[in-house]
């Protein structure tokens, strides 16, 4: 069961290619998918809306406890 996600958005060092073309910040990407379990490890995508084509990445080793920031993911990597 996993608690509450906190994530690092003060670790985000790149940014997803249309933020800033949107007008948005980093305070808009609140909406969070269910984190995809491979492994040990989680990876959670972080949108502005739901639908979104791009977005940030975080990945968990523990089990979702600590969250660290990953990259960028954009339409082009959903294959």
């Amino acid at each position: 069961m996993l608690k509450e996600i906190e994530l690092p958005m003060d670790t985000v060092t790149e940014y997803p290619p249309h933020m800033q073309e949107y007008g948005l910040t980093l305070e808009d990407y609140q909406y969070l998918e269910m984190p995809q379990q491979d492994g040990e490890n989680y990876t959670i995508h972080v949108m502005s809306q739901s639908g979104e084509m791009e977005g940030l990445v975080f990945t968990s080793e523990d089990q979702g406890e600590n969250w660290s920031f990953t990259g960028v993911f954009d339409e082009n990597d959903l294959s």
